[in-house]
């Protein structure tokens, strides 16, 4: 699987480089217009109530370095960088960021099938952590979105 994506032989080529204040700015263009049709505009500062600079660093490295960054250098398509951060979030038991974070992965366009999947094995994970995750139904999401499959 690897090898079919080009890690071994990009891995030396693609070299990533630092974050920058550009990671940030790509962060907020992408909530901006990622999410705009999915998200609960109440969510999206969610971990700034908290820490404003958590919150910060959260959307910089993960959204702008990790998410966009990972998708600009063609390691994986759009839709597949959607449903690993969807995965990433509901495995850590985040239910209502796996909501937002789920309607996205299908606006991208990956499959019911592929999310549902994904929130399954999160369920798992979530059960082995003793972690609290109330399982989401993806085809629940997916009514009244365009994008999911």
């Amino acid at each position: 699987m690897l090898e079919q994506r080009g890690f071994h032989d990009g891995a030396a080529l693609n070299t990533r480089r630092q974050i920058g204040p550009e990671d940030e700015i790509a962060a907020q263009e992408f909530l901006k217009n990622q999410y705009s049709s999915s998200a609960d505009p109440n969510l999206k500062n969610l971990l700034g109530v908290y820490s404003s600079d958590f919150d910060r660093v959260v959307q910089t490295v993960a959204l702008g370095y990790c998410h966009v960054g990972t998708t600009k250098t063609g390691v994986l398509k759009a839709h597949e960088t959607e449903l690993v951060l969807a995965a990433a979030i509901a495995g850590s038991g985040a239910t209502r960021s796996a909501i937002i974070h789920g309607k996205a992965a299908l606006v991208a366009g990956n499959s019911v099938a592929a999310l549902r999947a994904t929130y399954e094995m999160a369920e798992t994970i979530n059960k082995w952590n003793n972690v609290a995750f109330v399982l989401v139904v993806a085809e629940d999401l997916a009514t009244g979105l365009s994008g999911g499959r």
